[in-house]
């Protein structure tokens, strides 16, 4: 009975080891996932989003100074 009980404890006990090593494995997985192909994506579509906004601002600079060149001309005449 003892030796038994015995070999359900070591069972138990491997199989949370198991469990416990699959889950951490899962997270080293995600974690890899993350650094190697979410973030360099990331990185990119920041990058993206500044160029777009400089560009941006040197269109707005640009508008302002054609919507000043017709109204120069419009007072001319």
């Amino acid at each position: 009975m003892k030796a038994n009980s015995e070999d359900r404890v070591a069972v138990a006990r491997s199989v949370t080891i198991s469990i416990i090593t699959v889950v951490f494995v899962v997270l080293g997985l995600a974690s890899t996932v993350t650094n190697y192909i979410i973030r360099p994506q990331t990185d990119e579509m920041l990058a993206r989003i500044s160029d777009l906004e400089s560009d941006l601002a040197t269109l707005k600079r640009s508008n302002a100074a054609h919507f000043g060149q017709i109204k120069s001309m419009l007072k001319k005449q």
